[in-house]
């Protein structure tokens, strides 16, 4: 658009560029519109680099910069100075107005927003914290399994590498695939609990359940399970990458132990087996 807007001008004006005594700066505008500039002013343009970084431009002149206004900060700190008065002076008119007629139930950054069931499994937990943040993957079906992998067209097998009859999938690892059920299992053994999930969905719900708690055997128990999906992506990473993965039995005792430094000193008797 801006070069027909260009070449409008000159055909009009009757003007012509001269090669010779003119540059052409570009700023601000895509490869598509920058071509169609070239094309039009019939000149050549010669990539340099930068003699010095933009933000040097910024720094203060003691500091051998040029003191330049970085709009970009100070447009955020415009922005935010509003949605801090928004937030905290109720008690102004202009503010009350915003609320009533524009805010309401508008979260200020992401838009509307839903209270998710999960919360107090990821924070109300005493799990490491690389623990937490896979199950907070998992829970959002954002681990990289193979079925979102070739989705992507990533080029990989579809199959469980832990597991080599099913596609792999969240529902699969967590606790579909025969492996990882076996390590599940034999933790729910020495917690003296019985797992009555049959799927992801419903071993979350049930460990959800168990993060509202405060008794010491529901915090061992969302503690278990968070190192167990950990233990199990990682064992399907090492699968995956190194062509080898830990016994059963080894990796329950490396849940167990993790889970053992993490908890309180009076809760490591119900870890013992």
């Amino acid at each position: 658009m801006t070069d027909v807007i260009v070449y409008c001008y000159l055909q009009f004006a009757g003007l012509h560029i001269s090669p010779e005594k003119s540059n052409i700066y570009l700023a601000g505008v895509n490869n598509d519109e920058a071509v169609g500039l070239i094309e039009v002013s019939n000149m050549q343009i010669e990539s340099k680099k930068a003699p010095i970084a933009w933000s040097k431009f910024y720094d203060p002149k003691s500091y051998g910069g040029w003191n330049l206004v970085n709009m970009n900060l100070w447009n955020k700190a415009a922005m935010l100075k509003l949605l801090w008065a928004i937030a905290y002076k109720s008690d102004r008119l202009w503010v009350k107005w915003v609320h009533e007629y524009y805010i309401k139930r508008f979260t200020y950054t992401t838009g509307v927003q839903q209270h998710v069931p999960w919360k107090r499994l990821i924070y109300n937990n005493h799990a490491s914290p690389k623990s937490k943040f896979i199950v907070w993957l998992a829970i959002q079906n954002r681990l990289a399994t193979t079925d979102r992998l070739l989705k992507w067209n990533v080029s990989c097998r579809a199959t469980c590498s832990l597991y080599d009859r099913e596609d792999e999938s969240v529902e699969h690892l967590f606790f579909a695939c025969a492996y990882a059920a076996s390590i599940w299992r034999r933790v729910c053994l020495i917690i003296c609990v019985t797992s009555s999930g049959s799927t992801f969905d419903q071993e979350c719900a049930i460990a959800i359940a168990k993060a509202r708690g405060s008794t010491r055997q529901a915090k061992i128990y969302t503690m278990c399970f968070s190192e167990t999906i950990y233990a199990v992506w990682g064992q399907r990473n090492n699968k995956i990458f190194n062509g080898k993965c830990l016994d059963c039995s080894q990796v329950v005792k490396v849940i167990i132990f993790r889970v053992a430094c993490l908890c309180k000193e009076d809760d490591r008797h119900l870890l013992v087996y």
